[in-house]
């Protein structure tokens, strides 16, 4: 006797059920009812290639391939180098390291202290000399020596006695723009030196400035911006003059500055 199950087939022979089940083993995932990849292979991506099971295709074909299998995967992996990313080899490391080593030797507190120098001179409050935003009347006057040469050593002092020094005498400071408002004799060359220190005999030079007056004036004469180093604090502040073929002349001066 046959008997039909949702289209299976069963049969009871002699006592016993047979299940005929070719058709729901054909299309176990419905493979045939589908347009493409009506096979288990097909669906898996696997070649159908005469006397090679699924294992083989898989694994033998695609996972132990030496060329394109784990194996060689592998290989690539462990040569990835881990200690030191970035690097494929010791002897670059090894460079590297002593580099690095070097440049933290050198790293001193000095060294530190000129970035905040940098960032000082590149963001901060200026002031005159003489401070002319208090008393616009006030001025500095500098005097050149004998003809051609340099005066003595005079402290940088205002019409009204103040001096450049006592301004820096608790910080320091630095001295960053001279400007040059007039000058008594025309058509000759000035040279400035300003320099600082405990006395006239005793002075380090951190800057040189020369100007010229009447015809020999050119416009970048009038402010000249600089950046000397600093003035320590306590210390004073010195210039001296010297005027092409002229003796004592004179000129005004402004001076722009900033504390440390």
């Amino acid at each position: 006797m046959s008997v039909y199950l949702n289209g299976v087939d069963i049969t009871a022979t002699a006592g016993a059920l047979v299940i005929h089940d070719t058709d729901i083993k054909a299309d176990l995932g419905d493979y045939s009812g589908q347009e493409n990849l009506q096979t288990l292979l097909a669906a898996l991506g696997i070649p159908d290639i005469s006397a090679k099971p699924l294992y083989t295709c898989l694994v033998t074909d695609r996972l132990d391939n030496e060329t394109y299998g784990l194996s060689p995967l592998q290989v690539l992996l462990d040569a990835i180098p881990t200690t030191m990313v970035g690097t494929d080899g010791a002897a670059l490391a090894s460079a590297w390291t002593a580099a690095l080593a070097t440049a933290l030797a050198n790293y001193t507190a000095a060294r530190a202290q000129y970035i905040d120098d940098i960032y000082t001179e590149l963001n901060h409050r200026s002031y005159l000399f003489p401070d002319l935003s208090s008393n616009i009347d006030l001025t500095c006057t500098f005097t050149s020596g004998a003809i051609d040469s340099f005066g003595t050593w005079a402290e940088v002092t205002d019409s009204g006695a103040t001096t450049l020094g006592s301004v820096f005498d608790a910080t320091g400071g630095h001295i960053s723009a001279l400007a040059i408002r007039s000058t008594n004799t025309a058509d000759v060359l000035y040279v400035i030196e300003l320099g600082y220190g405990p006395t006239y005999d005793a002075v380090t030079i951190w800057d040189v400035h020369e100007f010229g007056s009447g015809t020999k004036f050119i416009g970048p004469d009038a402010q000249l911006r600089f950046r000397p180093p600093n003035v320590p604090a306590g210390q004073k502040v010195w210039y001296r003059m010297k005027t092409e073929n002229t003796l004592n002349a004179s000129a005004t001066i402004v001076l722009r500055y900033h504390f440390d």
